[in-house]
Parts: C-alpha cells; structure tokens; sequence
C-alpha cells in the first residue's frame, strides 16, 4: 500500500508560468532532508496546458477569476485531485495573482473534508475565506513548516512556533 504524503503542497492559477514557484520547491527538498514525505501538485500549469486562453495567465487578467462559474469545471477537477491524495495536510503558495483561486479551493476541500489541515504562505495573507485556513505561515517556512509538521505529527502545542 503506497504511503500517505506527510503535506501535499498546492500552486494554483493565476501564476505566471515563465517564473515558477521556486519558493514551494525549496521547502518541499529541505522537507524530504528531514524524512518527510512531500508531493507538489502544480495546478497553474496544468491548466494552463489545457487552456485555449494562454493570455489569461497575467497580472492583468487576475479579475478574470471574479467571474461567476470562470473555470468552474477545473476547480471541482483539482478539489477531486487533493482529496484523492489523501494527504491529511495540505499547504498553499498564495500570491496576489492566484489568491482568489487558492481560496475558493480551500473553501470547497474544507467543505468536502473538513478534517484536512489547510496551511497558506507567501507574501500575500489570505484575506476574505480565511476561517477555512488553519494555519498561516510569515516569512521564510523551511523551518517553521518543518517545526509546523513535526508539532502536529507529536500532537504538542503549535502556539510558540
């Protein structure tokens, strides 16, 4: 039987395919140096393969996402994908641009699986859904992740990290 990922990590859309997220990478390679088991699903990319509206994926599109049902179908498609992980801790990359994404994802996992652990880092603090987001993280996270996971996994008290 394959073993659970210890934290799945998240990119979603709108990110600028041509700068990819370095940041989820060097925490998910200083994780597994610490015997952790990490997975990252890109759905930015994925995405944006199978999109005819390459154009979409800029800054100055980011309020396309506002639109009601805007790319409903590949939202309920990545909810689908992070539950069949099955991995009980899942972190997202959130930035300006793919905010809006990111939260509407977290808002429908945590309604399917209300047991998940949702953690968000990057430069941009969630705003509006944030009650769905148990744990945010400020600044560099390879060592608060990794204090994070390990707190969590012991059941001891994450207030002093």
């Amino acid at each position: 039987m394959k073993k659970n990922v210890d934290i799945l990590f998240v990119i979603c859309p709108f990110w600028d395919v041509k700068f990819p997220p370095i940041g989820i990478a060097y925490i998910s390679e200083f994780l597994k140096s610490k015997k952790l088991k990490t997975k990252v699903i890109d759905f930015n990319i994925k995405i944006y393969n199978n999109s005819t509206k390459k154009d979409y994926w800029t800054i100055k599109t980011n309020f396309i996402w506002k639109l009601p049902g805007f790319l409903k179908k590949e939202l309920n498609k990545c909810v689908e994908e992070v539950l069949a992980s099955k991995s009980k801790i899942i972190a997202f990359s959130i930035m300006a641009p793919n905010q809006l994404f990111s939260l509407k994802l977290i808002e429908k996992i945590k309604q399917k699986a209300p047991d998940k652990i949702i953690i968000t880092g990057g430069v941009q603090t969630p705003q509006g859904n944030s009650n769905y987001i148990d744990y945010h993280i400020k600044g560099e996270a390879e060592e608060t992740t990794y204090e994070l996971l390990s707190a969590l996994k012991n059941k001891r008290k994450v207030n002093t990290i």
